[in-house]
């Protein structure tokens, strides 16, 4: 009896870890690319598990195409042209 008992708490508390990265995120289970800590899909400092912010841009200013927000501006001004 001592041993299931004690061979189910171990399979517990082995199937109740999940696998989250060096930020925060889970990488597996139904949370997967969420923040363990906010709980959604950013980290305190705003950005994502690809490490870009809500506007899709990372720390550096560069979004997922590598263009920055002044590179589209002139895109808009060079077509009002």
């Amino acid at each position: 009896m001592n041993k299931i008992l004690f061979l189910s708490i171990i399979l517990l508390l082995l199937s109740s870890c999940a696998n989250i990265d060096e930020r925060g995120f889970y990488t597996e289970g139904e949370n997967v690319r969420k923040h363990k800590i906010t709980g959604t899909y950013y980290d305190p400092s705003g950005y994502d598990i690809d490490n870009h912010d809500i506007e899709g841009y990372n720390p550096e200013g560069y979004d997922y195409d590598g263009y920055t927000r002044e590179d589209y501006k002139k895109i808009l001004n060079n077509k009002k042209k």
